[in-house]
């Protein structure tokens, strides 16, 4: 045994115990049952997701209770981002993707492509669908305990009074 073993034989003795697989993996996805939800926007955000320049756009689930705060994200493809990556990012929403499609159901048709504004959101309750990921972007399944919900479609505004 050298020096360094001798160093983490010290450290295992002070530490205890250790159970194999007892780490923790933060900021996990959350698998809830498929349906409508209630959601209330968040914030969104601009990058490369899945390889491909999308804009991400956070919601929490507003109702059902028993849901109620679940983090869930709707991500659109677009033609291109403007500038860095980042919250609040700019992009060019495609002329006919879905991006463009269910913000002209739940505002208004957008003018232009890249003058999409999210903050139309802000005190709005959010009809949304909810789906199940069961496959990677590589098309392979799943196990259950790695699948999560997504926002499949953003549906219309509830009412304007989130009493904020």
């Amino acid at each position: 045994m050298n020096d360094q073993d001798d160093q983490y034989a010290a450290d295992d003795e002070e530490l205890g115990e250790l159970e194999e697989g007892g780490g923790v993996i933060e900021g996990g996805c959350i698998a809830i049952p498929d349906g409508e939800y209630e959601l209330r926007y968040v914030f969104y955000e601009t990058g490369m997701f899945f390889g491909s320049p999308k804009v991400a756009v956070h919601f929490t689930i507003v109702a059902p209770d028993e849901h109620a705060s679940v983090p869930v994200c709707r991500y659109y493809n677009v033609k291109e981002l403007i500038g860095p990556y980042r919250k609040y990012g700019g992009y060019i929403a495609t002329p006919r993707g879905s991006l463009k499609r269910e913000y002209g159901r739940l505002v208004r048709e957008p003018k232009r492509p890249d003058r999409i504004s999210f903050s139309v959101l802000k005190g709005r309750r959010i009809l949304a669908r909810l789906a199940t990921v069961m496959r990677a972007h590589d098309r392979a399944d799943l196990a259950p305990d790695d699948q999560y919900s997504k926002v499949a479609e953003l549906l219309r505004i509830i009412d304007d009074d989130f009493g904020l």
